[in-house]
Order: C-alpha cells, then sequence, then structure tokens
C-alpha cells in the first residue's frame, strides 16, 4: 500500500543536488587550488547527490543552484509508472507486476524511459503513465477590511501585503489508487510579503525539482509549525 508522501523530520534523508537554470545536473568535488571547488557536469545526466558540506560554498555562485534530493521520488519532481495490457503495475525492484502501485513502482523519468528499452521493447500493450506531480503554489493575499485578523485573495497584485504558499503532491488521474488527490507537503499563511522572494528560495531549494505557479486562494488549512527542528 502506497503511504502519503510527507517532507523527512529531524536530521535524516540529507542529501543535496547541484543543477543549473537549463535543470542539468553536476558534480561537485575539491579544486586543484586550495578551497576551490571543481564542478563537472553529471556524465549520464542524472542527479548527483552530495553532502550539504559539499555546496554550501556554491551559494555564492550564480550560475548554478543546490537543493534536498529525497528517498521518496515523489518529493523531488515528476513521478512516472509503467502498466501492463493486464492493468498490473511494474515493480522494477522485484523485476514482476503487481496489482496496486506502491513506492517501488514508482519511477522517476529516466528509469521509466530505460524501462521503455529493457523492460517493454517488444510489449505494445505497455503504457508509460505519469503518476505524481510536485507543486509549488503562492496565493497574494490581504487582510480583510471586514474582519480583523483575516486574509482574503486580492483582485490585484498591487493590493497584496501577505502571501500564503502550499507545496503540495498530485496524483494523475488513472486506475490507481490516490488518483486525482494530493498530499500536501507544507501549508504557511500570512507570511509578510516583502519576504516572498527569500522564502520562495529557501522552498525551491528545498524542492528543486518542483513547479511553481500563482493561483487563485485554496480551501487549505496550514499544518502546525512542528516542535522539532526541520530539514533544511
Amino acid at each position: 500500500m502506497l503511504k502519503p508522501a510527507q517532507r523527512p523530520k529531524g536530521q535524516s534523508d540529507q542529501n543535496y543536488v547541484v543543477y543549473d537554470s537549463a535543470n542539468q545536473y553536476y558534480q561537485v568535488s575539491p579544486g586543484e587550488v586550495e578551497n576551490t571547488l571543481s564542478v563537472t557536469r553529471s556524465k549520464d545526466g542524472r542527479p548527483v547527490l552530495h553532502d550539504f558540506s559539499e555546496v554550501h560554498k556554491l551559494g555564492s555562485d550564480p550560475s548554478y543552484s543546490f537543493g534536498r534530493h529525497f528517498s521518496d521520488k515523489r518529493l523531488n519532481g515528476p513521478t512516472f509508472i509503467w502498466e501492463d495490457g493486464d492493468g498490473m503495475f511494474y515493480n522494477p525492484e522485484s523485476d514482476c507486476f503487481v496489482p496496486e502501485v506502491d513506492e517501488h513502482c514508482i519511477m522517476t523519468q529516466d528509469e521509466a524511459t530505460d524501462a521503455l528499452g529493457s523492460v517493454f521493447a517488444n510489449d505494445e500493450s505497455a503504457q508509460m503513465h505519469q503518476f505524481s506531480s510536485l507543486q509549488i503554489d503562492l496565493f497574494l493575499m490581504k487582510e480583510d477590511p471586514d474582519a480583523e485578523g483575516e486574509l482574503v485573495p486580492v483582485e490585484l497584485p498591487l493590493e497584496a501585503t501577505k502571501f500564503n504558499v502550499i507545496v503540495r503532491v498530485d496524483y494523475m488521474p488513472g486506475r490507481w489508487a490516490r488518483a486525482g488527490e494530493s498530499d500536501v507537503l507544507e501549508a504557511k499563511e500570512g507570511l509578510d510579503l516583502e519576504y516572498a522572494d527569500m522564502y520562495l528560495q529557501s522552498v525551491k531549494q528545498s524542492y528543486p525539482g518542483a513547479s511553481s505557479s500563482l493561483v487563485a486562494a485554496p480551501d487549505v488549512e496550514p499544518e502546525p509549525e512542528p516542535s522539532a527542528p526541520r530539514l533544511g
């Protein structure tokens, strides 16, 4: 059974990737000169995992960005699955088909594309589906003139004084569990607009594979602040 997507708590899952504005991944290693870094493009175009100590010095280099990389593939960007002609789903870990999608069936786009050549090259009945997407939604808000302490959506961007943010995993419509549903990873409301760029940069570093958009105000309650330190 597929568990809801959740951002890990505490200090687990501390891996980072380095990428550029074209979403190309890079390998970071010590340079030939002391206290310098060597940055080279990933040979196969796939994420290269680093510790924070290896990437934090890139923060001052506008050519590259670094962000979190999670073991749960749903938190890294779009995911995909393979379905055969009998409605069974491919599990690459066990190399067999199962009746329901679980975490072992979920693949990145590169992994799903590889399966096309290695597993499904001669199976015309098999289909690749997008299973989930990762989304950051920003909502421009203002104080409600009729209710003290409440916020309402703005009609014009210039009216905004606050903003809300929701990070969520959306599941695509299909013949599998969770289809059409969402998992909210983070939800914050009532943040000061002057800090929007800084906050969104931080969120993007946490979820570098997410798409972001400005949307209408949602009917989603924000999650309470965690009592334990959160992952950066």
